[in-house]
């Protein structure tokens, strides 16, 4: 039986998130492409960066935020919510995406 979980992405989780997103969101005309960036008109250039390795472990290493990761069995990526946190008592979703 598939078991799904939530957990607080580790440094390997976040950079396995941004491997997962630039590869998905390379072919434009996938669902999660369409969605999240044509749907928008996010500039892809903001997009690539925003989710660059380098971008999301900055942003967790230094407690901007924190990701969390959906997975199936303990390794496959289904999907991760972003949070920031904005202050001692006040964080926000920023993102929720649920990978097809």
């Amino acid at each position: 039986m598939e078991k799904v979980t939530i957990n607080k992405a580790s440094r390997e989780g976040v950079r396995a998130l941004s491997r997962k997103l630039m590869e998905l969101l390379k072919d434009k005309g996938s669902q999660i492409y369409q969605d999240n960036v044509a749907r928008f008109g996010i500039p892809e250039e903001y997009v690539t960066k925003v989710f660059s390795e380098e971008t999301m472990l900055e942003e967790a290493i230094s407690g901007k935020a924190d990701f969390y990761l959906a997975l199936m069995n303990g390794c496959k990526i289904l999907g991760f919510a972003q949070v920031v946190q904005k202050n001692e008592s006040l964080a926000k979703l920023d993102r929720i995406v649920i990978f097809p």
